[in-house]
Order: C-alpha cells, then sequence, then structure tokens
C-alpha cells in the first residue's frame, strides 16, 4: 500500500476481485469497504476466507452488522465462522500433574459439570527455558450457518438467543473446548480462565438494573 500514490486498500481490493478469482483470500474485514466485498464476492458463487476481530462465534454476527452488512446478505452467502483463541502450552517434561485447588474448581465450575481429577501446573525446565511453557495450542469454536442459523440470522433473532440455540443442538463452545484442553493437562487451569473462561463468564453474567434515581422536589409557586 502507498496511499501518495493512489495505491490504497480499496484499489488493491478492486484490482484483485476484477481478476474474477476461484478463491478470494483477505487478510482482515476492517472496514464497510471490505466486508461488503467480501460478501458481493462470496454471493456470485466464489470462496471468501477472510478474518475479523470478534470476541466469538456469535458475536461476529453483530461485527458484521457494525460494519454495515445487512442480516439477509449474511444469511444467504456465510458457510461458517470459526473463532480461534491460542493459548500457551504447557511443557510435558516438567509439569506438575496434582488434583485442582478449590479455587480452581470454583473457576471452571460455571462451564462444565464434570470435577476434574487431575489438573497440570508449569514448572520450568532446559527443554522450555525454565517457562514451563511449550508452543501453543488453538481453542476453537464452529458456528455452522445451517438452515437454522441461518434462519434466526434472517430474523432479526437477538445474538444471546442465537448462542443459547447452538448449544441447545450440540455444538461445542469455545469454553467447552477450554475444559477439554485443562482435562488432557495441556493447559493450566488458571491461563484456560484467565484467556477464555473469564470473557464468557462476563458475557453470560446478567446485567444489574439501574438504580433508580431519587424523585426531585420542584419548589412550589408562593402564592
Amino acid at each position: 500500500m502507498n496511499e501518495k500514490t493512489g495505491v490504497t486498500f480499496e484499489s488493491l481490493l478492486r484490482s484483485a476481485v476484477r481478476q474474477d478469482p476461484d478463491v478470494l483470500l483477505l487478510g482482515e474485514m476492517r472496514d464497510a469497504f471490505s466486508a461488503k466485498a467480501s460478501l458481493d464476492f462470496a454471493s456470485s458463487g466464489h470462496l471468501t476466507l477472510t478474518t475479523m476481530h470478534s470476541a466469538n462465534a456469535t458475536t461476529a454476527i453483530f461485527r458484521m452488522e457494525r460494519l454495515g452488512v445487512e442480516r439477509g446478505a449474511m444469511a444467504d452467502t456465510i458457510l461458517a465462522v470459526v473463532t480461534q483463541k491460542l493459548l500457551k502450552r504447557v511443557c510435558e517434561k516438567c509439569r506438575s500433574v496434582r488434583p485442582p485447588t478449590d479455587e480452581e474448581i470454583e473457576m471452571l465450575a460455571p462451564s462444565t459439570d464434570e470435577v476434574l481429577g487431575e489438573v497440570a501446573d508449569p514448572v520450568g525446565c532446559p527443554a522450555c527455558r525454565q517457562t514451563g511453557f511449550r508452543g501453543r495450542v488453538g481453542i476453537y469454536q464452529v458456528l455452522t450457518f445451517d438452515p437454522e442459523v441461518a434462519r434466526m440470522v434472517r430474523e432479526g433473532t437477538p445474538i444471546s438467543d442465537i448462542r443459547q440455540a447452538v448449544t441447545d443442538r450440540g455444538d461445542v463452545l469455545i469454553a467447552q473446548h477450554a475444559i477439554q484442553k485443562v482435562r488432557e493437562k495441556v493447559c493450566s487451569p488458571r491461563q484456560v480462565y484467565q484467556g477464555v473462561l473469564l470473557e464468557e463468564a462476563l458475557k453470560a453474567a446478567p446485567r444489574e438494573a439501574p438504580t433508580p434515581s431519587p424523585p426531585v422536589h420542584q419548589p412550589q409557586p408562593i402564592p
């Protein structure tokens, strides 16, 4: 990109689409123009892959709305939304395996009914340069736009209701995938809580009703 010479993000995207490729890989859906261009290209029968910043798979629908994409266009063109978070992998050579503490059980309880027997802790060794972690692991959730999800999106169903519907049909939420990595002793409970579960808990927490303001007494006119 060189905006001084007129080579902008929009001009480059227009040039790429003009070549009529079979597959469009767009690094980021970053504004209204790139969002509209991506869905327009996908609606013409071309596979379009792109990324965007969003908290999870269902809130990506709200994010695209904020970029000016109509829900009807989403329902007709999107095949799936994949959310991904990267967490540190506990080093297998030096990890410490132990029963979870009461605090860790309380941290994990809102996301699972299972009480884990053992969890892994980072320790530190020459293999991981004394960090306790070695590599990263992906935590995912895939939201497929089947006819039911497409219908809810098209009809303007609230994001919370869509999230509940995909949970009821058996989709693995990102919080559940994170718990699985704790169960497999790949990630420690604390980093899963801080990296995934805390944000999910804040989104699920009911908002408190605002405290009503005290009535304002207007002075009565003097007769």
